[in-house]
């Protein structure tokens, strides 16, 4: 989830007190260590630096901090003083501190560490005592700022070890605050991202991607075979908003869409519900549907609460293309990735849509709608080359996989392999106890991806 809302900082910022704010999103620290979080952001930025909090001091001690590439420094030693690249002696190097943190003085929030909602990003012992003074800590010069190391950072990341919880936190200024807050919930997926996965979901190996329909039989369900599937060993969860006339599904999808509304299920339910799941599930979720599905919704609404609850990707099976224009400006303002599609009849539009894919490129291995399949004769390779030449982005196989040998095999194609009507036969046939065997089967689809 992402804090605080667009509308209360326009609020703020009518208030003309602020300059700058913290957006933030919070994920589980399990899934990452502040030291296996250094060695991932050293990959991408040869500037990071960890602050471990005093340790004998429980409100103090409870935070551990990194921050990468800041975007200023100050230093002053003896009177010595530099500024970004500006360099002077001074003897009152109070005033250019006080001067900056006036600059840069944004609101505090009651979900943030304490000291990052007066300067989320300053990273000195000494600010940090002078800013805190209710955290006793016996700093020394706290007013004259004569020894003084302030780094300032647009993106923090903070590891609250009480609470088991990491707060991503990106700087923005509230001048053309639409966006830069979208610039921010970019770039907060993109963190998340970098510390779920080191990369992305084809960072560790070939990919194993399970699609779901929302609501067969039931929501509660679905939240329970999610979480077999990632306990599993799902790499990426594809997830089906049911659809009256679901164009490109063959008929056991179809008949999961029809069980889906008839239990009624909505948009609106399916939404709360991801936003269930993603209080612990990190890996990244897609949603699969229809284009009436999201324009009868309100397309900018339906993205950006995609955005909101955290949804990393969009697929739609009747989007050509040539028609991708509104829906593909509205994702990328909220940072939803709009993943595109090639066909065996894709021909030489391949290498068009390979170069403006984003997130990954869903490879379709057979004409007609999805269901399983004896064997796949596409000439899925050459496909595949032709999208690597003109994209860097992965591509998984879909359509018609359902046994380990087919997955192995386009797999060993590809970046991945897509299974869908094979998982819902499993749920057609054990209904709401479907969670232990769609498990077992996406453990036995993801060891030979291995």
């Amino acid at each position: 989830m992402i804090q605080p809302e667009l509308n209360l900082l326009k609020e703020l910022k009518k208030q003309d007190e602020y300059k700058t704010a913290p957006v933030s999103m919070e994920i589980f620290s399990d899934i990452r260590t502040p030291i296996e979080v250094l060695k991932i952001l050293k990959n991408v930025s040869s500037h990071c630096y960890l602050l471990e909090s005093v340790s004998d001091h429980e409100k103090w001690g409870r935070y551990t901090f990194l921050g990468y590439e800041p975007s200023l420094e100050i230093t002053c030693q003896n009177g010595h003083m530099k500024v970004g690249s500006l360099s002077f002696e001074t003897n009152d190097p109070g005033k250019y501190i006080r001067q900056v943190i006036d600059e840069h003085k944004s609101p505090r929030f009651s979900y943030l560490p304490p000291f990052t909602g007066g300067l989320v990003g300053y990273f000195s012992y000494d600010y940090l005592k002078y800013a805190e003074p209710s955290l006793n800590l016996n700093a020394a010069d706290t007013e004259g700022f004569k020894d003084v190391d302030l780094m300032l950072f647009d993106r923090v990341i903070a590891f609250d070890n009480f609470k088991q919880k990491i707060i991503l936190i990106v700087n923005i200024h509230l001048d053309n605050l639409d966006t830069e807050y979208n610039r921010a919930v970019l770039e907060l997926k993109q963190m998340a991202e970098l510390l779920r996965n080191g990369k992305e979901a084809f960072a560790n190996g070939k990919a194993f991607i399970p699609f779901i329909t929302c609501g067969d039989p039931d929501l509660d369900t679905t939240k329970k075979i999610v979480h077999s599937a990632v306990r599993n060993g799902a790499d990426l969860i594809e997830l089906g908003i049911p659809f009256s006339d679901p164009t490109a599904e063959g008929p056991v999808i179809q008949g999961a869409n029809l069980r889906a509304l008839s239990g009624g299920v909505t948009t609106d339910k399916i939404f709360d519900m991801v936003r269930e799941l993603r209080k612990d599930i990190t890996i990244p979720m897609v949603f699969m549907t229809y284009a009436n599905v999201v324009f009868s919704y309100d397309a900018e609404k339906f993205i950006s609460t995609c955005a909101e609850i955290g949804i990393d990707g969009l697929i739609l099976p009747d989007l050509p293309f040539e028609e991708k224009g509104e829906f593909d400006e509205t994702c990328k303002k909220y940072g939803v990735d709009l993943i595109s599609l090639i066909a065996p009849t894709s021909a030489n539009r391949v290498a068009m849509i390979a170069k403006e894919a984003r997130g990954f490129i869903y490879i379709v291995s057979s004409l007609g709608v999805t269901g399983v399949r004896s064997e796949i004769n596409t000439d899925i390779s050459s496909l595949v080359k032709l999208v690597r030449e003109n994209s860097s982005v992965p591509c998984a196989v879909g359509f018609g996989i359902s046994t380990p040998e087919q997955a192995a095999k386009m797999a060993g194609i590809s970046d991945g392999a897509i299974v869908g009507s094979a998982i819902i036969k499993l749920i057609a046939q054990y209904g709401r106890d479907a969670a232990e065997p769609v498990g077992k089967y996406i453990q036995s689809m993801k060891a030979v991806l291995l």
